[in-house]
């Protein structure tokens, strides 16, 4: 027992310092992945060794790999960044196993998975709320470009909730009614606030940044071409050194980049959450 509050002990100190650091500077030090990592499996491996139980470092060792590869599938999205990834991979290892102080048959990794979508999405939404009232007056203007767009489509698919909900008053299996109502949330999520969403990320999530100031990972928005040759594109997945040190060459001041939502508060949330439901369950 020792060992889980050491470890869940660990993750949440690593995840509150990571949202401190994530929401000042959009970055998380390599040191604190790569500490909060270390010691995790410093741990699993202390105990499984002491105890002869091996399956609690291999089920570290199997979850750090999957959620790790998960993280990496979001960063080839360009929708983590490589913090987040490590981080992500680092929260496979703790909850790879159920600890002892707690009683549920769920397990926890399941929990955890299902907190990120709920948490993350409510903060995500929380999060453009806050930039949408910030940025108000570009936001609206672009909201309703937006939404002009595929006009037609949009109202059949509202006839086609409208229809869904209409039916589902009738259906009695409530399984098939649960079904029918998740389908219209996801289809009014898809034609009204994945464009809100989008309106935000245009207005406020794009600046010029000076050269200087550039970081490895920084996702640049537009081509920059010296003397026919392309530097660093959208396509890239982050800046890499080099880059940036032929964008200072080559005299460049500043650089259209898009700036990320800091996603690790997510996670904190998802943390938090995930032992509420845990005890709830």
């Amino acid at each position: 027992m020792l060992a889980d509050y050491l470890i869940f002990s660990l993750a949440l100190g690593t995840l509150i310092g990571a949202t401190i650091s994530d929401i000042k500077t959009r970055e998380i030090p390599d040191m604190l992945n790569f500490g909060f990592i270390s010691s995790i499996f410093a741990v699993r491996l202390m105990y499984s060794i002491l105890y002869k139980e091996p399956a609690y470092f291999l089920y570290g060792l199997l979850f750090f790999g999957i959620f790790f590869g998960v993280g990496l599938i979001m960063y080839r999205l360009k929708q983590w960044g490589g913090g987040d990834v490590k981080l992500f991979g680092g929260l496979g290892l703790v909850f790879a196993t159920k600890p002892d102080f707690l009683d549920t048959n769920v397990p926890l990794f399941v929990l955890f998975i299902f907190s990120c979508v709920i948490g993350g999405a409510a903060y995500g939404i929380a999060y453009s709320i806050k930039l949408g009232i910030k940025h108000r007056k570009g936001f609206l203007k672009e909201a309703k470009k937006l939404l002009k767009k595929n006009r037609s489509q949009r109202i059949s698919l509202l006839v086609v909730c409208a229809i869904l909900v209409a039916f589902s008053i009738f259906i009695e299996v409530a399984s098939i009614k649960s079904v029918l109502l998740l389908i219209v949330s996801l289809l009014l999520t898809l034609l009204y606030v994945h464009p809100l969403i989008k309106a935000v990320e245009n207005v406020s999530m794009y600046k010029y940044l000076d050269v200087k100031n550039l970081s490895e990972g920084d996702w640049v928005a537009e081509e920059v071409i010296v003397k026919g040759k392309v530097i660093c594109s959208p396509k890239d997945l982050g800046l890499t050194k080099e880059q940036i040190k032929k964008l200072q060459d080559a005299k460049i001041k500043k650089v259209l980049v898009k700036e990320g939502m800091p996603f690790v508060p997510g996670f904190l949330i998802a943390f938090i959450l995930t032992f509420l439901l845990a005890y709830i369950i």
